[in-house]
């Protein structure tokens, strides 16, 4: 399925230990250009879980039907959820919702 990327990032301070509000979405290339250190930029998939949160690199899946949970990230030009080792495209994952992030759980 060839799928329409909206360009959005979302953008999480090492050092805050938060994610940082962008009063527009390409404020981050801003900070990252006037050499702003410490930033962790996450983009956007284009997908979105059964609860329609839009889901980014570094979100935490959890495979609803099977309960496995991975992380998602962009391996050869491609979305994909890693669970134990094994890269799954995240297309073909139907039923899933976000269960935290690489830095924070929702648990």
């Amino acid at each position: 399925r060839m799928l329409e990327l909206e360009l959005k990032f979302r953008v999480y301070c090492n050092v805050k230990k938060d994610y940082i509000e962008q009063s527009y979405n390409g404020e981050c290339f801003k900070w990252i250009n006037e050499g702003v250190k410490n930033l962790t930029l996450e983009q956007y998939t284009g997908y979105k879980d059964v609860f329609n949160q839009d889901i980014y690199i570094g979100d935490i899946l959890e495979d609803l039907d099977h309960k496995d949970q991975g992380t998602v990230c962009f391996i050869q030009g491609a979305y994909c959820v890693l669970i134990e080792g094994v890269e799954w495209e995240i297309g073909q994952l139907a039923y899933t919702r976000i269960a935290g992030n690489v830095h924070r759980s929702l648990h």
